[in-house]
Parts: C-alpha cells; structure tokens; sequence
C-alpha cells in the first residue's frame, strides 16, 4: 500500500514523498518490512528493508581453520556487529545499514574493499603501511594460512553463522550479557506499534 510521507525530497525538496511497504518473514532474518520511497516531483528513490522482530541478543564466534572455512554461511542483520580481533577490525551498525547474507569470504571481500579505499586515499605513509599490513593478513586468511575469528554480536538475535555439520565445532554461541548489550549500536529503525524511534548512529 502506497501513502504520502511526511517530509521534503533530499535531491528536489519539493514533498512529493511516498512510501510503499510489505511486511514479510524471512528465515533468520525474522519479521521485516520491505520500503520503497519514491518522490513523484524528480523520481528519487529509496529502498530498505526494516527488521520489525526481536529475538535474545546473541554472539555468534566462529574459529576460521582453512579455506574451506570461507563457505561458511554468515547472515548479518542490520544490527549486527561485526569483528574480526586478529586484524582488529568492527563493523558497527549505521542509520544506512543494510541486512545481507553471505558467506565469510564475502564478510572478508567486504572488509578488504574498504580498506583499498583507505589505501588509495591515505595521506600518511604511516596509516597506507598499516593498512597494506592488515591487507596482507586478509589475504592469509582467505588462502587458510592464517587463522582468525569472526564474531558477530547483535542485540536483537537476527544475525547467525552457520556452518556446514561438520564444522559446528568450530562455532560457539551464547547470549549477551546486559552490559554487552548496552555497549552495542542498533543502527537502524526500531519499529513498535505506531512509534519510530531512531537508534545508533
């Protein structure tokens, strides 16, 4: 269903603004809500997808052995956060998170795009140093030569790695305390009943 929505279009300005949503239920994402905004005076348009669920709040460790590891399913919600200690690496939920799932390699692909990015941009030959040093670590890590952890912590429980049986060795689950959970960014629209609330950043 398509209504107005409050508000001034971010290219044109004019309030034309209209939201269309579904509300779906999908397998380890949980209850969510599919949005389309269009402006009807320039034809900008937005789309996202808003997790309405909540579940326990949860972290996900998984020990990377070898390659065959980087087919590991990964399913990150927009508030999971991600790290990776052994290249001192968090990925924290923004406002323009966005839910997707993968496998690890695609977490690591992720990761090393945005750290060419650095790398290209860098001002100082200190911070392009470190940055090729943690590049070459990523590198280890796909090619199985260097072991290393990936942890997802999501306060809302929409988040999961899950590996093949033969590997669930190598995952450990639990719940999060009260303090890791205050210490965490939700980053995206809560939705309950008819409020909206922004979290995180």
């Amino acid at each position: 269903m398509e209504h107005p929505l409050r508000g001034a279009c971010p290219l044109c300005g004019k309030e034309e603004l209209y939201i269309r949503d579904e509300f779906l239920s999908v397998p380890y994402l949980g209850d969510i809500m599919l949005t389309v905004v269009t402006c009807r005076g320039c034809g900008f348009r937005h789309s996202d997808v808003l997790i309405t669920s909540q579940k326990e709040p949860t972290r996900y460790t998984y020990h990377i052995k070898d390659e065959y590891d980087m087919m590991v399913r990964v399913v990150r919600s927009t508030s999971g956060t991600v790290r990776i200690p052994e290249i001192e690496t968090t990925i924290e939920p923004g406002i323009t998170s966005e839910a997707y799932i993968t496998n690890v390699e695609g977490v690591l692909l992720r990761v090393e795009r945005v750290l060419s990015m650095l790398e290209r941009d860098a001002e100082s030959e200190v911070v392009r140093g470190r940055v090729v040093e943690i590049l070459k670590k990523l590198q280890s890590i796909r090619e199985g030569e260097l072991p290393a952890t990936l942890i997802i912590d999501d306060p809302l429980g929409n988040s999961a790695i899950i590996p093949p049986e033969e590997r669930r060795d190598q995952l450990q689950v639990r719940s999060l305390t009260e303090e890791e959970v205050k210490g965490l960014k939700y980053g995206m629209l809560l939705l309950e009943r008819d409020e909206v609330e922004f979290q995180g950043e």
